[in-house]
């Protein structure tokens, strides 16, 4: 009852200080999957900016400036590949961190609005990287305007819309079971409306069964007095 798959791929990008719909001890949707963040450790000499951007001076990788630490920065939008030991800098000569490590966290730089202060994962907020969904934690630090920023990567994904229309037509289609007692018996019904009735849950150790309202409709290319269904029954 849902629609064909469709295409529905994420190209590589990033999150630049976007502000969630932020609701205490609930996930909320990121709109992507698979974010990450990278942190560059070592020594920084004068003063770097949030929302600047970074070149290696070896490497010539690029990456936009989301949070920074006593001995770290933190960068999204990377481009290529940092190297430790090598000079990561905002400004040649005068404003760069001297790196010592370089790692890909499975997190995002979540900050206040200003960029200064860091909330921490665990503490303030939870995370699902790969499904992109982050949960302010009630008993953390995070306020409505507390901003994400983060990379994710090129995906290939495809959509299925479930019950894409209120209304489904099909034909129905019955046999009985060949060791049922009696003759085998055959029901045909031409047109069919299709409706989904009742609850369905999505969390439980069980099969669930998705309750069906069917209603037979006259099926005007059928001959006249045979437009609804046909019974046949087959004897040995």
């Amino acid at each position: 009852m849902g629609s064909t798959p469709a295409s529905d791929n994420q190209a590589a990008s990033y999150l630049n200080q976007v502000v969630p719909s932020w609701a205490s001890d609930k996930y909320v949707d990121l709109g992507k999957q698979d974010v990450n963040s990278t942190k560059l450790t070592g020594t920084i000499t004068g003063t770097m900016t949030v929302g600047s951007t970074v070149t290696g001076a070896t490497s010539t990788a690029t990456a936009k400036i989301a949070y920074i630490g006593s001995s770290y920065i933190e960068v999204v939008n990377v481009s290529g590949t940092f190297q430790p030991g090598e000079q990561v800098y905002q400004t040649s000569g005068s404003i760069y961190i001297t790196t010592t490590g370089v790692a890909k966290n499975e997190d995002v730089v979540v900050t206040d609005s200003t960029g200064a202060t860091r909330r921490v994962q665990g503490t303030d907020y939870s995370l699902d990287p790969d499904a992109g969904m982050i949960r302010k934690l009630s008993t953390g630090s995070i306020v409505a305007t507390d901003v994400v920023s983060a990379d994710y990567p090129a995906l290939t994904r495809n959509v299925v819309y479930g019950q894409s229309s209120s209304t489904f037509q099909k034909k129905l289609f019955f046999i009985s079971d060949k060791d049922d007692n009696g003759v085998r018996t055959m029901w045909t019904f031409w047109k069919v409306n299709l409706t989904l009735n009742g609850s369905f849950p999505l969390i439980g150790d069980g099969v669930a069964a998705l309750g069906i309202t069917a209603t037979v409709l006259k099926d005007t290319t059928q001959a006249s007095g045979q437009e609804y269904y046909k019974v046949v029954t087959i004897e040995d």
